[in-house]
């Protein structure tokens, strides 16, 4: 029995070498938060004394505000103080990524642990039950064999009623103790039935390759299913496209979201229409008809969640999204977001970049079949510019996007490494002249789509952009041409085309360039 036991548990996993990888996840969690809060304090400070530096210059400059007046010393102390403190703000991301990492480790052993704990308990208790069963299984044996000696003395005068007495009674009573020490040898070679549940823990195995709003749904098969549906490792990641989902199911998926890490809607198809119902009510009932949910969620996750993608969500979702975003979700750091009914607006920017200034990646794509694309114009970039000047990734486009707005982005984003432009205006030789003067130092990829450019701008910024590793060019004929197609416009767009493959000739520029085209 005891063997048996330890063979079940201790094959499975040593007990106490997991409970000590555990303590040291602990100790390794406490000295990453300890590690953080002193980056955060030297991050703090550095910015102290790089802002006290720079009004102590501007103040003593009476005709401008401005950094003219410092000399070449104090130029260079500001640069030093300067890449201080973007190097201070990657280490404070970088632990705080590793702290987020060792929670998750640490919840998912102790887990496991207690399901390991539960089985050492049933088994310890299992292995006392039956010890105390066995035991007074003997003693009641023990017991029937002395009182039928007993017996048999009283009766030795007597020859008949002794060989009744000795005989029988002996021999039931020894019958009765065999049967039942047997009985006890077969409940002590039963073996135990662990505590945990190995069957909800399949089950939660084989969820996590559902969609979520399948998980949704398979809730209402069972209890069993219910309760496992709604454990937390299954709504990290948020992905809900091209389904028609009541809003009533996003305030119960909110109280899950405890740990979710990015949240994906896509698509969303509203619900029909009510009976009799005008169009005009139609539009006003279903119009941010997402928003309270989807702010519950945000502030259910609003301490893990790092993603946020918002795409075409018709009318259920507006720009007060922004709004909710910076109240919920300090700790943000990729956001995309794009609606043919609602674009971002200068002043939702400003209010998204006040509560998440944290972001390092921001996508916001035109969608060209709406008639409100042009409401994104350079005041949205100059607000983008202002908001988050250590940007990382950045996708823009709109046909109101000129090379004034661009240069607002490349000389405030300094650390701009992947930028994409889609559908903006034409961009020149000269155009090109300015933003490689005014930024692009870390630039690795550059991607511009559907936007008038010509050869010599590209050449520029291959040869100007030294750290560029990969320039992508998407190019298609109403770029160039407004009217339909005809023979001459047709073969004025093929030489122009040629003008970009003519670049690949040369080594240094075809291991950077990419051309695609043929674009209706």
């Amino acid at each position: 029995m005891t063997e048996s036991v330890n063979e079940k548990l201790w094959n499975a996993i040593s007990l106490d070498g997991l409970v000590r990888k555990a303590q040291e996840l602990e100790q390794r969690l406490q000295s990453s938060r300890e590690e953080a809060l002193f980056r955060t304090a030297n991050l703090n400070s550095t910015t102290a004394l790089w802002e006290r530096k720079y009004n102590d210059h501007a103040v003593s400059d009476d005709k401008s505000y401005t950094l003219g007046a410092v000399n070449d010393s104090d130029s260079s102390r500001l640069d030093q103080l300067l890449a201080d403190y973007q190097k201070l703000a990657v280490h404070a991301t970088a632990n705080h990524a590793e702290v987020k990492r060792l929670k998750q480790e640490l919840a998912e052993k102790t887990y496991e642990l207690d399901n390991l704990k539960g089985y050492f308990e049933y088994c310890e208790l299992s292995k006392q039950k039956e010890t105390t069963l066995v035991s007074s299984c003997i003693d009641d044996a023990r017991e029937t064999k002395e009182v039928s000696k007993a017996e048999s003395k009283e009766d030795e005068m007597q020859d008949n009623v002794t060989k009744a007495f000795s005989v029988s009674p002996s021999d039931n009573s020894t019958e009765e103790s065999t049967a039942t020490v047997e009985k006890c040898d077969t409940i002590a070679n039963a073996e135990p039935q662990p505590t945990y549940d190995t069957h909800g823990m399949a089950l939660l195995k084989i969820f996590g390759y559902l969609t979520t709003w399948d998980v949704c749904v398979i809730q209402g098969v069972c209890k069993r299913w219910q309760k496992v549906a709604q454990h937390p490792s299954l709504w990290r990641h948020i992905e809900i496209k091209d389904v028609m989902i009541p809003v009533s199911s996003l305030y119960n998926m909110a109280q899950w979201c405890t740990a979710t890490e990015k949240i994906h809607i896509q698509g969303i198809i509203p619900t029909p229409t009510l009976d009799d119902e005008e169009l005009n009510a139609y539009v006003v009932r279903q119009k941010g008809s997402f928003e309270p949910a989807l702010a519950i969620i945000l502030r259910s996750s609003s301490a893990t969640l790092r993603s946020i993608i918002l795409d075409e969500c018709n009318i259920m979702i507006t720009q007060r999204v922004f709004w909710l975003i910076s109240v919920h979700c300090p700790q943000l750091n990729e956001l995309r977001y794009s609606s043919d009914e609602f674009p971002p607006t200068p002043a939702a920017l400003w209010t998204l970049s006040i509560g998440c200034p944290n972001i390092t990646s921001l996508h916001f794509p035109p969608v060209f079949a709406s008639s409100f694309v042009a409401h994104f114009n350079d005041h949205c970039l100059a607000s983008i510019a202002d908001g988050w000047p250590y940007v990382r990734t950045l996708s823009i486009g709109s046909p109101s996007v000129s090379s004034e707005g661009l240069h607002f982005i490349v000389k405030q984003c300094q650390y701009l490494q992947h930028f994409c432009i889609m559908y903006c205006q034409q961009i020149t030789e000269s155009t090109v002249a300015l933003l490689c003067k005014s930024g692009l130092r870390k630039i690795q990829t550059l991607t511009v789509m559907f936007t008038r450019i010509s050869a010599k701008a590209v050449v520029y910024f291959i040869r100007n952009c030294r750290q560029l590793k990969r320039f992508e060019l998407h190019l298609g004929y109403s770029d160039y041409f407004n009217e339909d197609p005809s023979e001459d416009t047709i073969l004025k767009y093929k030489m122009i085309i040629k003008n970009f493959q003519d670049l690949l000739k040369y080594p240094d520029i075809q291991q950077v360039f990419k051309l695609k085209t043929n674009y209706n």
